[in-house]
């Protein structure tokens, strides 16, 4: 259980290491999902981080397991910035105004 726990919280950290990369150079924006997913894998690989060997799933080849947590973890920073949307903390444009509205829960 604490290797899906580590896979969701690094998902959170790729996330939010995006969105700062894009504050930072806002010409990155309309690559901001490319850029999500080759964080996470350039990550999972660097740390050499499987979590199918965490869970003890036999993949074919030892050099899979890291490839595909970075996939899961790229997966994984896209629900986290779901979660965020639906929270109310969606992503501002460049004058600071929210793009989304949050939703409202009836009551």
């Amino acid at each position: 259980m604490y290797h899906f726990a580590v896979v969701a919280l690094f998902g959170l950290a790729i996330l939010k290491l995006a969105d700062l990369l894009v504050e930072l150079l806002p010409s990155l924006a309309t690559h901001r999902t490319l850029l999500t997913f080759a964080m996470a894998l350039a990550a999972t690989v660097a740390v050499d981080y499987s979590l199918f060997a965490g869970f003890g799933v036999e993949l074919r080849q030892s050099w899979m397991g890291p490839w595909a947590t970075g996939a899961v973890v790229a997966s994984l920073a896209g629900a986290w910035s779901a979660v965020f949307g639906w929270l109310g903390q969606g992503r501002t444009d460049t004058s600071g105004r929210r793009t989304g509205e949050a939703r409202r829960i009836a009551a």
